[in-house]
C-alpha cells in the first residue's frame, strides 16, 4: 500500500501547530547548511578546483568534466533515493550515513594530496575525481531525507526564512573563507 505524506498537525483553531524543538531545528539546520555552503564553495568547479587539477597536470577535458560529474552526481541519484525512501518511516539514519560516506573521504584526500601529489600527480587527480563524484552522489542521496526532515521539523511559515538564513550565513562565511585563499 502506498504511503502518503501527512499534512502538518493543526492546533485546535485550525492553525498549523509548531513542531517540538522548531527553534532548535531552525538554527541547527541553518548552521549545518551554512557550513555545507562553505565546503561547496571550496569545491567550486569554476574557482579553486581547476587551479588544483591544473597543478596536478590535468588537461582541459578532465577539468571541464567536473561540472558534468557534479551535476549528474547530484541530480540522478535523487530519483533512486526518493523511490528507496518513500516508504521508510525513519529518514535520519539514511541521511547521516549518506553524509558520513560522502564527506569522510575528504580527510583521506587531504593526506593523499599531502603525501602523493609530487610523486604521483595523476594518481592524486584520479583519487580526487573518485572522491568528488562520491561526494555528489552521497549528497544527492542525502538531499531527499534532508528536505523531508525540514518539511516535518520546520513550520511552513519559517521555511523561507530558513533558506534565506542558509544563503545569508553560508554566503558570508564562504566570502570570509575566500579572503584567506
Amino acid at each position: 500500500m502506498a504511503q502518503t505524506l501527512h499534512p502538518p498537525q493543526t492546533s485546535g483553531n485550525g492553525a498549523p501547530s509548531t513542531p517540538p524543538h522548531a527553534r532548535w531545528n531552525f538554527w541547527i539546520i541553518a548552521l549545518d547548511a551554512s557550513v555545507w555552503h562553505v565546503g561547496v564553495a571550496l569545491m567550486s568547479p569554476s574557482a579553486i578546483l581547476p587551479f588544483f587539477l591544473r597543478k596536478l597536470g590535468a588537461g582541459d577535458v578532465m577539468i571541464g568534466l567536473m561540472v558534468a560529474v557534479q551535476q549528474a552526481g547530484w541530480m540522478l541519484p535523487q530519483l533512486f533515493a526518493a523511490s528507496l525512501l518513500a516508504h521508510k518511516p525513519r529518514k535520519l539514519p539514511f541521511l547521516l550515513w549518506s553524509c558520513i560516506i560522502g564527506r569522510a573521504p575528504f580527510l583521506i584526500l587531504a593526506g593523499v594530496v599531502w603525501w602523493m601529489s609530487d610523486a604521483w600527480p595523476l594518481a592524486v587527480a584520479i583519487i580526487f575525481y573518485a572522491i568528488f563524484a562520491g561526494f555528489w552522489v552521497s549528497d544527492a542521496l542525502a538531499t531527499v531525507p534532508w528536505l523531508e526532515i525540514i518539511w516535518k521539523g520546520i513550520p511552513g511559515r519559517l521555511r523561507g526564512r530558513l533558506f534565506g538564513a542558509i544563503g545569508l550565513f553560508g554566503g558570508i562565511a564562504s566570502a570570509l573563507v575566500g579572503l584567506f585563499l
